[in-house]
């Protein structure tokens, strides 16, 4: 569930001077020195792109910036993908794993950047239930202009948001980078969040009270999802009605007339089109009877696999008891 995470951990020790602190880091990580005027630190060479891990130092303090997901399955598969299963035991074995590896103390570091999320194996293409999801926590989705139409949409992530959520077709993701997914099922929808500028000491956000609370919050949150509904019309009732009753409750009646008005005034519809969708609002309050708003199969089986998934990879309670 833990993917991205940014990471800043002190590295000063009483028993070591900084410089040889940097130097051995630098030594063990293989990475690249540099300066800047009299500004000398060491960071990950472009190699790293390999590993998906990124080192750098500032004064006494290095950076960590990695994918948790990727980072496990580099190491059990050797390819950076984070379209399989991963689980909050996976996310705490490897966290530990990393450390051990660099060399440092987790009782030294803060996590000041991380994403939890999960891959919701879908039956048909994710681009059709990303295209009527709409709203979530009272926020609303938005297509995202760095990706194809309906493959991402994510909510406001100005700089003074802390809170952002993500949804998008894994699957198209990964083709479109020339990779196939662990299980070569293209149908995944990613749901995630992401939480900016964050500051939580290592120990305390993997322990099993933290992680567990913050599954909690997410399950929470992507329960309250809000898909289009489809409209169902008494038998008869043609296509071009049922979407003008489906617009009347979205907009509300006042909404929907000024819809169509703008609409016509734009020229985007006929004056018969224009009286005809006039004449359907005049009528609302008789013929709204013969109209019922219904959730779509699509939404059903979003909310069914969200809870199925979750179950399976929030182990926290089992797995960080097995671990602590």
């Amino acid at each position: 569930m833990i993917d991205k995470v940014v990471l800043n951990v002190d590295i000063s020790t009483p028993y070591k001077d900084l410089a040889d602190r940097l130097e051995e880091l630098a030594e063990r990580n293989k990475l690249q020195r540099c300066s800047e005027g009299k500004t000398v630190y060491y960071k990950s060479t472009p190699e790293a792109k390999l590993t998906g891990l990124y080192l750098q130092t500032k004064g006494d303090k290095l950076q960590i910036k990695c994918s948790l997901h990727k980072q496990f399955y580099y190491r059990l598969f050797g390819s950076l993908d984070n379209s399989g299963e991963f689980t909050m035991y996976n996310a705490k074995w490897i966290i530990n794993t990393l450390f051990e590896e660099i060399g440092i103390d987790p009782k030294s570091g803060f996590v000041t950047h991380y994403e939890i999320g999960l891959n919701i194996h879908t039956d048909r293409p994710p681009l059709e239930y990303i295209s009527i999801i709409k709203m979530i926590s009272g926020k609303e989705f938005l297509i995202d202009p760095n990706f194809k139409r309906n493959r991402q949409k994510i909510t406001d992530k100005s700089r003074t948001i802390r809170k952002v959520f993500k949804v998008y077709d894994k699957g198209f993701e990964m083709s479109d980078r020339k990779r196939q997914p662990h299980d070569n099922d293209p149908n995944i929808l990613r749901i995630e969040t992401v939480f900016r500028r964050e500051k939580i000491k290592v120990t305390e956000f993997f322990s099993k009270k933290h992680l567990n609370k913050i599954a909690t919050q997410f399950i929470k949150d992507w329960r309250t999802i809000e898909f289009q509904r489809e409209i169902k019309g008494t038998k008869g009732t043609h296509k071009s009605q049922r979407e003008r009753a489906l617009l009347i409750f979205e907009l509300g009646l006042e909404g929907y007339k000024k819809h169509i008005s703008r609409q016509f005034e734009r020229g985007e519809t006929t004056q018969k089109e224009y009286r005809t969708a006039r004449e359907f609002a005049r009528d609302w309050d008789k013929i709204k009877g013969g109209f019922l708003l219904i959730h779509s199969e699509l939404e059903k089986e979003y909310r069914e696999k969200l809870e199925s998934t979750f179950r399976k990879m929030n182990d926290a309670d089992i797995g960080i008891n097995r671990q602590n």
